[in-house]
């Protein structure tokens, strides 16, 4: 929300406006998901999105102070014609699947042609499983994730909007990206810093225990 003295003067209260376009099968949990970063809360009582939801929110990243539309757009197929013109100007594109949902995974390479199809040739994509949280009912392992980023050559993370899990790190590591190419000149200014490096549960655990023997047989 702009403050009241940005009103008055006629400027504006953020550096930059960025758009987030995010999409998936219906009920992959693409609502609840903007509903967790915008408002910081969880609604397991959310309807299927008809046409497009957008919720707006503003954000500090390193120098720049930016404002986030995220554009919750509907999976429903009969609305498809009227989702191409929400890609338009699309500065990062959240593409999600459910973990408990084999088909919302499978539905990935239809997604990915929608958006290399309707959005600009060189917009940011970054794949996200989400529904972490009910890991009895996990169809989709990490793994199959990891490799399905890798194929496309994107970011991948998991989430979960229930117990705020990488919530704000996906917007983080998006907007990012995003401001790398919009302002290359901003890299010296965050030279030296080490790159996000996104683990599953296992691989942080096995990285533990690989810290522990090492220090056993150093001893």
């Amino acid at each position: 929300m702009m403050n009241k003295v940005a009103q008055v003067v006629g400027e504006k209260s953020y550096d930059v406006l960025f758009k987030f376009n995010i999409v998936g099968d219906s009920n992959v949990g693409k609502t609840a998901f903007t509903q967790s970063f915008i408002n910081g809360v969880f609604n397991d009582s959310t309807q299927t999105t008809i046409n497009v939801d957008i919720s707006i929110t503003e954000k500090q990243i390193l120098d720049k102070h930016i404002r986030i539309q995220m554009w919750d757009t509907t999976g429903l197929e009969r609305f498809r014609a009227i989702r191409k013109s929400y890609y338009n100007k699309s500065d990062g594109i959240i593409l999600m699947y459910d973990t408990t949902c084999r088909e919302s995974f499978d539905s990935i390479l239809y997604w990915y042609f929608e958006i290399q199809q309707q959005a600009s040739e060189d917009v940011p994509i970054i794949l996200v499983g989400s529904k972490t949280d009910l890991d009895d009912e996990r169809v989709v392992s990490f793994q199959e994730g990891h490799i399905m980023a890798s194929r496309y050559k994107i970011p991948f993370m998991e989430t979960s909007a229930k117990i705020m899990t990488s919530i704000n790190v996906v917007i983080d590591v998006l907007a990012n990206i995003v401001l790398e190419t919009k302002y290359p000149v901003r890299k010296e200014s965050i030279k030296g810093q080490r790159p996000i490096i996104i683990l599953s549960d296992s691989d942080m655990q096995q990285e533990q225990e690989s810290k522990i023997d090492k220090k056993k047989c150093c001893n």
